[in-house]
């Protein structure tokens, strides 16, 4: 995150605002501002797919990526990462709202 300001730090912000949306946690956050600061300058958060196994492990791979720490890593721009957004939601099957068990009681009837 060295150098000027540009769009890759929006795209790092976006980055965190998927994360915190998944699992309603920010991934940098720790008891004090000089641990922030550390942790979004150093660590690496855990992959989303790693604490929520719901999600899918290509959308968890894209919040990593816009969250790299090297700026030239990252998405290019906002639009490439609308486009891979809209790619895996083209693709997402979510999960059945009710359990297996449900369809098994409906066939006794």
């Amino acid at each position: 995150m060295k150098g000027s300001l540009s769009s890759s730090l929006d795209i790092f912000a976006g980055g965190i605002v998927l994360y915190q949306l998944l699992l309603n946690v920010n991934p940098f956050r720790r008891d004090n501002d000089v641990g922030t600061l550390t942790a979004l300058l150093s660590e690496n958060p855990p992959f989303v797919s790693e604490l929520r196994p719901g999600v899918p492990v290509t959308v968890s791979m894209l919040v990593n990526h816009l969250l790299e720490k090297n700026p030239a890593q990252r998405a290019s721009d906002a639009g490439k990462v609308a486009d891979d957004l809209q790619k895996l939601l083209a693709t997402y099957q979510p999960p059945s709202p009710e359990p297996p068990i449900v369809d098994w009681l409906r066939d006794l009837e």
